[in-house]
């Protein structure tokens, strides 16, 4: 189509940092795949977390898209803070991008098998560890929501070897 994207991870930080942030960026999509207690210093609860996480879904744009992690109810609780689109993916059989399943295979690395209601896809990446269908989901899922071809997709994700010092093989 000739569109360019432009994607960020946004860090949370002290209190209000990421309610600063979502106000400047205002995506037109936001992902949220979870929320842990990395940031309990901060904030003491996961209560706490998803509700400045919840910022940058409130912030989305009109005609906008939030991609939420079903599995993950603090995530989930976020969706009652935008009048924009949810769009779902997990484990969870009420996710709208359900994963089946997930496999490592060294050298070849994560394989994830992926299904929709018009579809299913299996995700060959390069990386090492399980934990990365989280992101590796995520990512599919946008790029089916802002409709790049499956056949791309899969191509980018597969080409795809990491960040310098991050999702790399040492």
């Amino acid at each position: 189509k000739g569109l360019n994207y432009f994607l960020t991870e946004v860090a949370i930080g002290p209190k209000g940092h990421l309610k600063a942030v979502a106000e400047i960026i205002k995506p037109d999509i936001a992902i949220v795949t979870m929320v842990g207690i990395e940031h309990y210093s901060w904030y003491r609860s996961r209560e706490a977390v998803a509700a400045a996480k919840g910022y940058l879904v409130e912030s989305i744009n009109s005609g906008g898209v939030a991609i939420l992690n079903a599995d993950d109810d603090q995530v989930m609780s976020m969706a009652s803070r935008t009048n924009q689109r949810i769009v779902t993916f997990g484990r969870t059989k009420e996710a709208d991008y359900r994963v089946i399943a997930t496999n490592i295979v060294h050298p070849e690395g994560l394989k994830v098998d992926i299904e929709w209601n018009t579809g299913s896809a299996s995700l060959q990446t390069r990386f090492i560890g399980e934990q990365f269908w989280l992101s590796t989901v995520a990512a599919f899922v946008a790029a089916k929501e802002l409709e790049i071809p499956l056949d791309v997709i899969k191509e980018q994700m597969e080409s795809f070897s990491g960040v310098r010092g991050r999702c790399e093989l040492f």
